[in-house]
């Protein structure tokens, strides 16, 4: 079965692959720039690729890969809302492929309030009907559509029984993949934890290293407030997985725990998930509070300048709080702007 996509970086991964190889041999000055693009973003350098496509964009408004890529790189910096009105344009455009449908949805329902997504469900839905269309094995495609089908009333195309189905299907197709989707649709519709687990432990029967399923896990017992079992399952999970980024986020969340206390092993594992993936805005923030936590003023300082300069909407206003808190009111103004004028344009991990 093919990985599911966990963070926005991973969606924009698999967006470049797709575009490595759409050059058309009628357009190569429009190639080669969009080349040069990309290897801005292969240097992390997404805020200067984000203006350049921009530009590009603005110039060949109908440039449809262009639009994808634009959202992909928005989406990978968190700009959801930004990210989900590009892919918007790329499909009206006619541009369809699974990533693009799937960063759609993920944008949509992340930039969104839940009264808003009521009136797009039925769009979305279809989108995700087609993403499984041209991707049958994604998994985590498969749990999306099972969960509008499950939980949209049948006027916007609800369908238990579909959703089911779906489920059942891919039991058959992979037992392990889909035993874990049966104890996501469990905990989703609030069944008895004995039966959530009972899935998810058969699932490792299936597969001892399903990354999906041990930090499934591994959240079940943090929320349990049992944090020596959550350790176990998570530290599997980045055993079996050890590129997922999100794995030593949660490690990291797990030390930083009260009950566990463990700040610099928690920093450690923050910076591991940066390292994977630089954008991945929770982790910055748990790094940049680590830093807080112990007094080490000026790294937290520049962890919340990263956090601002690569996710400026993540958390925004809580960033220029905890920087004015930071930085003496007296001086507060003038650091703040000196700081972001003198960081280099290219971003730094």
């Amino acid at each position: 079965m093919k990985n599911t996509i966990r963070t926005p970086l991973g969606i924009l991964s698999v967006i470049l692959l797709l575009l490595a190889g759409t050059a058309s041999a009628s357009a190569q000055t429009e190639d080669s720039e969009l080349t040069a693009i990309r290897r801005q973003i292969e240097r992390y350098e997404y805020r200067l690729a984000e203006s350049s496509l921009e530009d590009y964009v603005e110039r060949h408004p109908g440039h449809a890969e262009a639009w994808e890529l634009l959202g992909a790189i928005r989406q990978a910096r968190w700009d959801f809302a930004a990210a989900a009105a590009a892919y918007r344009k790329a499909l009206d455009l006619g541009r369809e492929n699974a990533p693009l449908l799937r960063g759609w949805i993920e944008a949509e329902g992340r930039s969104r309030s839940n009264i808003s997504l009521v009136f797009r469900a039925r769009r979305l839905k279809r989108s995700a009907e087609r993403a499984l269309e041209l991707d049958p094995y994604h998994v985590e495609t498969r749990a999306i559509l099972a969960a509008y089908y499950y939980l949209l009333p049948g006027f916007l195309g609800g369908d238990k029984q579909r959703a089911n189905r779906l489920v059942e299907e891919l039991v058959e197709l992979s037992p392990a993949d889909g035993y874990y989707l049966m104890g996501v649709r469990a905990k989703e519709e609030k069944r008895p934890d004995a039966t959530i687990l009972d899935h998810w432990v058969t699932t490792l029967q299936y597969n001892p290293q399903h990354s999906a399923a041990l930090r499934a896990l591994g959240k079940y017992w943090m929320d349990q407030d049992s944090t020596a079992l959550a350790l176990d399952y998570y530290r599997r999970a980045a055993a079996a997985d050890p590129d997922d980024p999100t794995v030593y986020l949660s490690l990291g969340r797990v030390y930083r725990d009260k009950r566990v206390g463990m700040e610099e092993e928690s920093a450690e594992q923050f910076r591991k998930a940066l390292e994977i993936d630089p954008f991945l805005a929770p982790a910055r923030m748990n790094l940049a509070e680590h830093y807080e936590t112990v007094g080490e003023k000026q790294e937290a300082i520049g962890e919340y300048q990263r956090l601002a300069l690569n996710n400026p909407t993540y958390r925004a206003r809580d960033v220029r709080r905890r920087l004015r808190r930071l930085i003496r009111p007296a001086t507060a103004g003038d650091t703040i702007i000196g700081a972001f004028s003198s960081m280099p344009a290219r971003l730094v991990r």
